[in-house]
């Protein structure tokens, strides 16, 4: 299981209670980074941090799956928890813990083909809660990009 509990903290169970923490959730200061820091436009930046709250709730609803996020997901998670404070809380409110960001956990080694099974997963999750498939709207910087070609050609 990716989440782990230090403690027993109280935390929202009912899951319409928690999508709907969620969705109300101030996150503006993830746009805002995603913006000012990273450069985006505003409309992808709102965007990410759209699909980073479903994202979020297939996280709860679904939790001892591992769901890799898409790439504009992985940016906007970034952004939450550099905010620490506000994302502690936000984890202990939804999740009774930290949620923990591994970042290429499926990939160690490699294993490009189970990242890619693994994201099938949250792919058909995100069809089956949302209506939609996620999509690619902001194009991985170039450094990132010629960094995983290396990897899939060796």
């Amino acid at each position: 299981m990716l989440m782990e509990a230090a403690t027993e903290i109280p935390f929202i169970q009912d899951l319409e209670q928690a999508e709907a923490y969620i969705r109300s959730a101030d996150l503006s200061p993830v746009e805002d980074r995603l913006v000012k820091v990273e450069g985006w436009p505003k409309k992808a930046a709102v965007k990410a941090v759209q699909f980073y709250r479903n994202y979020l709730c297939l996280r709860k609803k679904y939790p001892d799956l591992e769901l890799p996020p898409s790439y504009e997901i992985d940016e906007a998670w970034h952004a939450h928890v550099l905010h620490t404070e506000d994302y502690v809380k936000f984890c202990d409110d939804v999740f009774g813990c930290y949620l923990h960001h591994h970042p290429h956990v499926a990939n160690q080694g490699g294993d490009f083909e189970k990242l890619e099974n693994l994201f099938d997963t949250t792919q058909e999750l995100h069809k089956k809660e949302f209506g939609d498939y996620l999509y690619h709207f902001k194009r991985r910087p170039m450094r990132i990009q010629n960094l995983l070609r290396k990897f899939y050609r060796a």
